[in-house]
């Protein structure tokens, strides 16, 4: 479920396309640029994004009024940033500095398989909410 602590210590946010997804526990210490967001290992995408936000409630992040880089660019000169006290997602210039919340792809996590048909029902809203699916 989300917001169950995972082994590694990561905390689990759902099933996205064939991959289960977790955050790390905390968010990075200080505000970066894009660049130096870039590399860390795990920023996440805007899809994925889409995801935590989703859920932030039992990931603990609905009360978060920061935004936070993604992975994805929206052109040379700037990327997507969301913020999950309200599901708010825009992009500016990637010099621009936000917080970053990194995460961890899983390719199964067998304590939660019995929970896929309902993760499949929250890939369906995320993709609603991205207005992917109608």
């Amino acid at each position: 479920m989300p917001g169950q602590v995972l082994e590694d210590g990561s905390i689990y946010v759902g099933f996205m396309d064939d991959y289960h997804l977790a955050i790390e526990p905390s968010n990075e210490p200080d505000v970066m640029t894009w660049d130096d967001a870039m590399k860390l290992k795990g920023l996440p995408t805007i899809a994925e994004m889409c995801l935590i936000s989703a859920n932030a409630k039992s990931l603990g992040l609905s009360e978060c009024e920061d935004y936070f880089w993604s992975s994805s660019e929206n052109s040379s000169t700037s990327a997507w940033v969301q913020r999950f006290s309200d599901g708010n997602q825009c992009y500016n210039f990637k010099l621009t500095t936000y917080r970053a919340r990194c995460m961890r792809r899983h390719s199964t996590i067998k304590s939660f398989d019995y929970l896929l048909p309902e993760l499949e029902a929250m890939k369906l809203r995320v993709a609603e909410l991205m207005g992917l699916v109608k």
